[in-house]
């Protein structure tokens, strides 16, 4: 009896099945002590477990008052959707499967995935009794790198145009445009790159995409090209973009990630072309089941205003 397959993450930042388990549990309790006592862990061990993963989301998730522990904002926006990913979780957990079951390996950018999964999460956990299913996390474009290889049979990708050598459906096009902390002094509107010209930049190490699309402007944009502020998560990334020290260049996808709503997006669409989200998959695949829930499930997710599905 084979056990399902379950990634290392599901969420945007990357989070274990005991990350959600200890974040969940300090929430309801209200408490470190009460929910070391909870999952038999010592405090300390359950304090550098919330530390880490605070450190990974770049978010401060719990905040301490007289009558015990509470959730910050960021902590009460990253609950209900800790919830529906540790529901997955916990199925995908509990049961054995025939080892004939079939796999689905579905993989998508972390930023689609955070917006996507929770629609597709009642899918998952309906087919998972007849199907094994593996949601890996990875860059665009080491989506498109996978399924052509045959590593993965389904997957979600922003790209500059349609991949070559596969089967793609256009789902969405995302404008590109400014991510600013909401507090920070982005105008409404940029008309030139010149304005560009001024802003602090940060930037996300493994993104070939949207530099790909930036690169007939890279000399108008030399400052994001060259910033050396670089992060390896997007949930660090935009949770220094809240704190209000940097701006980035990203695609409206990333806007719409529910640990983006201290942020803003100025589109720039009339500077810079758009990017598109892809369901691609091999030409052999037999997952029409799956490549008509994923692409409902895209229609069914709530994108920033910057994105228009298809």
């Amino acid at each position: 009896m084979n056990q399902p397959a379950v990634p290392p993450s599901l969420n945007p930042g990357g989070m274990s099945f005991r990350q959600l388990n200890v974040f969940l549990t300090v929430a309801e309790c209200h408490s470190f002590t009460e929910a070391a006592a909870a999952l038999h862990m010592t405090q300390s061990g359950l304090s550098r477990v919330i530390r880490n993963l605070e450190q990974q989301t770049g978010e401060t998730l719990f905040e301490r008052t007289p009558h015990g522990l509470r959730l910050t904002p960021a902590g009460e926006v990253l609950l209900p959707f800790a919830r529906k990913f540790a529901a997955i979780y916990s199925h995908a957990l509990g049961g054995a499967q025939p080892a004939s079951a079939p796999v689905l390996r579905l993989a998508a950018s972390s930023e689609v995935l955070a917006v996507v999964l929770p629609h597709l999460l009642p899918a998952l956990i309906h087919k998972r009794h007849e199907q094994s299913i593996e949601v890996h996390e990875m860059a665009s474009h080491r989506v498109i790198e996978e399924v052509r290889a045959g590593h993965v049979d389904l997957g979600l990708a922003m790209a500059t145009e349609k991949p070559t050598e596969l089967e793609s459906i256009p789902l969405l096009t995302s404008a590109v445009g400014l991510l600013a902390g909401k507090e920070q002094g982005v105008p409404e509107s940029i008309h030139s790159f010149t304005q560009l010209d001024a802003m602090r930049y940060a930037r996300l190490q493994e993104n070939m995409v949207l530099p790909r699309a930036l690169q007939p402007h890279r000399s108008a944009l030399r400052r994001y090209f060259e910033s050396p502020i670089v992060f390896n998560s997007m949930n660090c990334l935009l949770g220094a973009l809240a704190e209000g020290a940097f701006v980035t260049l990203t695609s409206a996808a990333a806007a719409s990630s529910p640990l983006a709503v201290r942020l803003r997006f100025v589109s720039l669409a009339h500077l810079l072309p758009p990017l598109g989200l892809y369901l691609v998959h091999r030409r052999q695949t037999s997952s029409a089941h799956w490549i008509a829930t994923l692409q409902a499930s895209v229609r069914a997710a709530p994108w920033h205003a910057g994105n228009q599905v298809l």
